[in-house]
């Protein structure tokens, strides 16, 4: 696990709650979907750093 892995990892757990909480209290579906696709965008990077490592690793 890298630093950066870490950090993706904790801001997509962050950014998940703060979905959960927007549709929990006032849900403004912009802004929960904002959060959403910020969320995804996380995920998506951990995915490409996870390929990058496994592909150059061999």
């Amino acid at each position: 696990t890298t630093p950066i892995l870490l950090a993706c990892a904790w801001g997509f757990v962050i950014l998940r709650a703060y979905h959960t909480y927007i549709h929990l209290t006032h849900n403004k579906v912009i802004r929960r979907f904002q959060a959403y696709v910020a969320s995804t965008m996380v995920l998506w990077v951990m995915w490409a750093i996870f390929a990058v490592q496994l592909l150059t690793s061999a």
